[in-house]
């Protein structure tokens, strides 16, 4: 039962694409006869989706470059104060293996800014790093470590994390 409770959790996925080509991986994704609403958007196409179609994306798409899960929903973050505040109610453990201490389950944090007072990629890396610390930090370890990898974009006063 909790497989497929598991299975059956929607989550908003963000299927990545080559620029240009967005509106052909919207109708790839459609003959792939991935359930839900597609929104297109520069760089590719987001649609709310299963775990199922997240794999099936990701290994049956010729068009997607990676499929990311998104963590959390966009927030406003003017200032680094804010952007830490809410990294750090983000629901990390819910996409990523966050239970171990060993080195290599330490996660690898990529950022991109745009357009935002928040340039300093290193300072967003960083401020989601102490963020997923602090989720490690109440979880107990677990026997194989994974190193997972996620990303940060700042666009705006709007800041994004996706679980790669």
């Amino acid at each position: 039962a909790a497989t497929l409770a598991a299975r059956a959790l929607r989550r908003r996925l963000f299927v990545v694409g080559t620029p240009g080509l967005e509106r052909c991986l919207e109708r790839e994704l459609q003959a792939l006869r991935i359930p839900g609403r597609f929104e297109v958007q520069p760089g590719g196409v987001a649609v709310d989706g299963t775990n199922e179609s997240l794999w099936r994306i990701a290994l049956q798409s010729r068009v997607a470059e990676s499929v990311r899960l998104r963590v959390g929903d966009p927030f406003h973050a003017p200032d680094e104060r804010a952007l830490a505040s809410r990294l750090k109610t983000l629901p990390w453990e819910d996409s990523l293996d966050l239970d171990s201490e060993h080195p290599s389950a330490i996660p690898i944090v990529k950022a991109t800014s745009s357009r935002s007072r928040l340039y300093h990629t290193r300072l967003l890396e960083d401020a989601a790093q102490a963020a997923m610390d602090v989720t490690r930090r109440r979880r107990r370890p677990s026997a194989e470590p994974t190193t997972p990898e996620a990303s940060v974009a700042a666009a705006s006063a709007v800041a994004d994390a996706y679980a790669d």
